[in-house]
């Protein structure tokens, strides 16, 4: 995220973790699930660089990639798991939001569309919203 600058990262992370702060507040099955297990599944593009691709190493990187990352670690911290597990299931466009709300990942960093076609509404505001589908 070096092309990013220091103080865009800071605010996009605090628009993230105020989200899943509030989100602790309330019951969650899908934060009950991840606090039982230590475990977070995020779904990624694969190519989709430079926002998420597979890198040399064969492990998810890019900017969606940190964003998940950093989104993990508030998620551990809110729920008091300090060794959260991050697991990345790779989608495609078509896939994407079924991995969802099939429950095979917890979340996604998408954008404004995504998430007018997981909540049925139109949203306005922030494209940066990883979106968590209610299970048990």
């Amino acid at each position: 995220m070096a092309t990013v600058s220091k103080s865009l990262r800071i605010f996009l992370c605090a628009v993230v973790a105020s989200g899943i702060a509030g989100a602790t507040a309330a019951a969650s099955p899908t934060l009950d699930r991840i606090k039982s297990t230590g475990v977070v599944t995020f779904a990624y593009r694969d190519g989709a660089a430079p926002f998420s691709f597979k890198g040399r190493n064969r492990r998810p990187q890019g900017y969606s990639v940190e964003l998940c990352e950093k989104v993990a670690a508030a998620i551990g911290k809110a729920l008091e798991v300090p060794a959260l597990k991050i697991e990345w299931r790779p989608v495609d466009a078509a896939n994407r939001l079924d991995a969802v709300t099939s429950g095979q990942a917890d979340a996604l960093r998408h954008g404004q569309e995504a998430d007018s076609k997981l909540t049925g509404t139109p949203t306005r505001g922030c494209p940066v919203r990883p979106r968590f589908r209610n299970r048990t």
